[in-house]
């Protein structure tokens, strides 16, 4: 039998080249990963639907990472059952009708009302 012999000619650790093209993909991933988990926070522009992006300002529905405010004089009605692990702050009025929120964290003026 032939003893095992190991030949270390070759590099054990090549030298990597990555064009810059590539290390910009990388870098708009990551920024753009990173933008995905910011919070929004989402503040009624006047009495409507939870469900309706028009009720909103930035426009659109309120996603479970965001932080919502149902602003003072505006009446805000559940569609759905609905979960926000931001804070929910209620200066106007939450209806739930027959609907279960779940809040991250609840505040609110005194003029706060939940139905």
């Amino acid at each position: 039998m032939k003893p095992l012999t190991l030949s270390l000619s070759r590099r054990l650790s090549p030298t990597f080249r990555v064009p810059a093209a590539k290390w910009l993909m990388l870098c708009l991933s990551i920024a753009m990963g990173l933008r995905t988990f910011a919070q929004t926070t989402r503040t009624s522009v006047a009495t409507g639907s939870w469900g309706t992006a028009a009720t909103w300002s930035p426009s659109g529905i309120p996603a479970a990472g965001d932080n919502v405010v149902i602003a003072a004089g505006h009446t805000v009605s559940l569609t759905a059952n609905t979960t926000i692990n931001g804070t929910l702050t209620v200066d106007g009025t939450l209806n739930r009708v027959t609907r279960n929120m779940i809040a991250g964290s609840l505040s609110g003026a005194s003029t706060g009302v939940i139905t």
